[in-house]
C-alpha cells in the first residue's frame, strides 16, 4: 500500500514543472519540419518547384509589383504562411503599420473585405450580424494561436542599417524560442534603395532593382551570410509591358521579357503582375489575362507539349471561375541571373481580401512528359 501510494505521487501534477503536451507537440512538430526542410515552402507548390523548393536560406529574392499594396499583400501571404509551418518570420516594413498589417491579416483569414473590416472596428462592431462576428473571431483565433507566435512585425524608418536588422532577427528569433539552426525568413517590404551616386532613393524601377555596394540589402546579406536566413526584399512598380504584337501565330518574345534586371545582391527576382495587357495582332486587338499569358509562354518554350499545355490550363481555368470586380489571375515572371526567364507561376489575386490564393495546377504536369518547370535554372 505505501509503495503504491508513493508510485501514486511520483506521477507530474499541476504544479510540477513536467511540460504539457502541448509543448511537447509543439516542439516535435517544430523539429518535424526542421529535420526535413531545406527551404522554407510557400503556399504555392506550383512556385515552389519553380523556386527549387522555396525560400532558402542565403538566398536573397527581390520581389516587383505593380503596386505597394499588391507587393505587400504577396509577402505578408508568404510570411503568414512559413510562420505557420512554424519557422522564425520576420517582416520588416515601412509601408504599413502594425494596426494595418493586423487588419489585412484578419481579412484574409476571415473571408472578409477589408473596408466592411474597418466599419466595423470603427462602429464598435455594433452592426455586424452574429454570422459576421463568428467568422472574424475564428479568424483572429486562428492568426493567435498558429501564426502569431512565429510571426513578429516590425516599423521601421528609412535609417533602419544593416546592422539594426540583423539585431531584430536575432531578438526574433529568441522571442519565438526555436533552434537557431531552423531556417528563417526575413522580409525588407518597401524598404528605400540608397544610391550610391547621389545619396537619395531611387526613382526609377533600373535604380531600385538594382541593389548597389551600399544598399540595405547588400549590407543584410553580408551581415546574415552565416545564419540560415532567406530574404525578400520587396519593390513596386514593374515597367508595363505595353502592346504586343502576334507575329506568325506566335507570342513576340517581348511579351514575356520585362526590362527588369537582376540584382548584383538577388539571386532571384520575382515580377509581380496582376494587370490585363493589351496584345494586337494584324487583324484584332484583344486583352490578354495574366492567366493566358503564362500558358503562350510554356507552350512558346515547349512547343512539342503544346496540346499538354492547353488541358493542363484549361483544367486549371475551368476549376478557377473567377469573379473579375474581385478577383484576378497574378502571375509571378522568375527571372535569374542576366534576366533569363526561369518560370512563370500563377496565382490568384483577391484585392478586397489583401490574399492570394494556389492555382490548382500540377506543377510535375509537365515533368511526367521529361519536361522540368525549372529544368536550366541555376541553384538559387
Amino acid at each position: 500500500g505505501a509503495g503504491a501510494h508513493r508510485d501514486l505521487h511520483s506521477f507530474p501534477t499541476r504544479r510540477s514543472s513536467a511540460p504539457l503536451f502541448e509543448q511537447d507537440l509543439s516542439d516535435f512538430v517544430t523539429n518535424l519540419f526542421s529535420s526535413r526542410c531545406s527551404a522554407i515552402p510557400t503556399s504555392s507548390e506550383w512556385l515552389n518547384a519553380s523556386l527549387g523548393g522555396g525560400w532558402k536560406p542565403g538566398g536573397v529574392y527581390a520581389v516587383n509589383a505593380s503596386s505597394a499594396v499588391e507587393a505587400t499583400d504577396f509577402c505578408a501571404w508568404c510570411a503568414e504562411f512559413a510562420a505557420q509551418r512554424r519557422f522564425p518570420t520576420i517582416f520588416v516594413s515601412r509601408a504599413i503599420s502594425k494596426d494595418g498589417f493586423a487588419e489585412c491579416a484578419m481579412a484574409r483569414h476571415c473571408g472578409v473585405d477589408v473596408k466592411e473590416l474597418s466599419e466595423y472596428r470603427k462602429n464598435g462592431f455594433c452592426d455586424g450580424d452574429a454570422t459576421m462576428l463568428e467568422r472574424i473571431v475564428e479568424g483572429g483565433e486562428r492568426l493567435s494561436r498558429r501564426i502569431a507566435p512565429y510571426l513578429v512585425m516590425i516599423e521601421v524608418h528609412s535609417e533602419m542599417t544593416a546592422s539594426d536588422v540583423r539585431r531584430v532577427v536575432r531578438t526574433a528569433q529568441d522571442r519565438v524560442g526555436v533552434d537557431r539552426d531552423l531556417p528563417t525568413l526575413l522580409i525588407l517590404d518597401q524598404l528605400l534603395v540608397q544610391s550610391s551616386d547621389k545619396g537619395k532613393p531611387s526613382h526609377t524601377v533600373r535604380e531600385r532593382v538594382h541593389f548597389d555596394e551600399n544598399s540595405l540589402v547588400e549590407g543584410v546579406k553580408r551581415q546574415m551570410q552565416d545564419s540560415l536566413v532567406a530574404i525578400i526584399a520587396a519593390f513596386s512598380r514593374i515597367e508595363t509591358l505595353g502592346e504586343a504584337k502576334f507575329e506568325k501565330e506566335e507570342v513576340n518574345t517581348a511579351l514575356f521579357h520585362s526590362d527588369l534586371r537582376g540584382s548584383h545582391a538577388a539571386d532571384c527576382t520575382l515580377a509581380l503582375q496582376s494587370k490585363c495587357v493589351k496584345v494586337r495582332s494584324t487583324t484584332l486587338e484583344r486583352n490578354f489575362n495574366q492567366f493566358d499569358l503564362a500558358r503562350e509562354w510554356y507552350k512558346r518554350s515547349h512547343p512539342r507539349f503544346r496540346g499538354h499545355i492547353d488541358r493542363l490550363f484549361d483544367k486549371a481555368e475551368g476549376n478557377h471561375p473567377l469573379d473579375e470586380v474581385t478577383s484576378s489571375y497574378a502571375r509571378i515572371s522568375l527571372f535569374g541571373k542576366g534576366s533569363r526567364t526561369l518560370a512563370n507561376p500563377v496565382i490568384i489575386y483577391e484585392r478586397p481580401y489583401h490574399r492570394f490564393r494556389t492555382l490548382n495546377m500540377e506543377p510535375i504536369g509537365l515533368e511526367k512528359h521529361d519536361v522540368a518547370f525549372d529544368k536550366n535554372s541555376p541553384e538559387l
